[in-house]
């Protein structure tokens, strides 16, 4: 069976209170999951950290599942190709604690189908024009491009680069005009 846009394999949601008499089931006495003997194993998640912005407005799928779509933006802030996405039940997103973020819990041997836009070519007036394409890739290559995204590669030739330069070959400059204590790196004693 094929994998529609945005779904992940391997992931059944865990409800949000379970009945006493299943829990008494896999719960011990102590609290401790007991998965040996009834043939379950814990899933190894993979947490995903993502900024506000990147999420989209919730729709409503053909299924009738309520969806939301979340664009993860390039890593490399001067590439201006569009911005691959996904989509995900919104019910998996949370805010983080300090309120500027959100995160979600995949697990790590299963898979997103990640939808990108591709420049095929372009028409007559000079207008690219796109494709979407779909690949599914696994949960850990999918935090690895949002921990990208969140870092960013910074641009070059920013102002505070360039300032920062000009600081130091002054420095190079005029470094035998400089005090000892400043020519010579810190010690801690």
């Amino acid at each position: 069976m094929a994998q529609a846009y945005g779904e992940t394999s391997d992931y059944t949601p865990i409800p949000e209170t379970v009945p006493p008499e299943l829990l008494q089931e896999f719960v011990d006495k102590d609290g401790n999951i007991r998965a040996s003997g009834h043939g379950y194993t814990q899933i190894e998640e993979v947490t995903i950290k993502i900024s506000e912005g990147w999420v989209g407005n919730r729709f409503t799928s053909k299924s009738g599942k309520e969806l939301v779509q979340v664009k993860i933006p390039n890593a490399d802030r001067s590439d201006k190709s569009p911005w691959p996405s996904f989509v995900t039940d919104p019910r998996r997103l949370h805010k983080n604690k300090f309120g500027s973020g959100l995160w979600m819990k995949l697990p790590k041997n299963g898979h997103t189908t990640l939808k990108r836009s591709v420049r095929i070519g372009a028409d007559p007036s000079g207008k690219g024009i796109y494709e979407n394409r779909m690949d599914s890739i696994s949960n850990t290559e999918l935090k690895t491009m949002t921990d990208a995204a969140r870092r960013g590669a910074k641009p070059e030739n920013r102002e505070a680069d360039r300032y920062a330069q000009q600081i130091s070959e002054m420095a190079e400059e005029h470094q035998d005009e400089l005090p000892d204590c400043l020519r010579e790196p810190a010690r801690i004693r």
